[in-house]
Formats: structure tokens, C-alpha cells, sequence
């Protein structure tokens, strides 16, 4: 795990937990978590604000 990561996740996802996304960031070397609100799971890949992140 030498590359940096980004990871954007809902607070409120259903389908994968916030908190593993936490742990998994913190273990990561040099990654950065973008924490969301209202994307459920799927709709993160359609939202202006997240793909901001992804490019910046």
C-alpha cells in the first residue's frame, strides 16, 4: 500500500459501514477519507461535490 488513496464514503451507507471505511483509512498510508451525507452507497459516483474531490 504505497499509493495514495482516496476514500469518499456516506456516514450513512447501508450496504458497507462507515466505520470500516475509518479503519481502512487509518491503516492506509497516506490516504485521505472524504466523509458524505445523503448518497447512500451508489450515488456518490454522480455527485458534483464528490468527483470535486476525486480531481482536486
Amino acid at each position: 500500500m504505497r499509493a495514495p488513496a482516496l476514500f469518499i464514503h456516506d456516514k450513512n451507507d447501508d450496504e458497507t459501514k462507515f466505520l470500516g471505511t475509518i479503519a481502512l483509512a487509518l491503516a492506509w498510508p497516506d490516504a485521505r477519507l472524504v466523509a458524505i451525507d445523503k448518497l447512500a452507497h451508489r450515488h456518490t459516483l454522480r455527485d458534483a461535490k464528490a468527483i470535486k474531490h476525486t480531481i482536486s
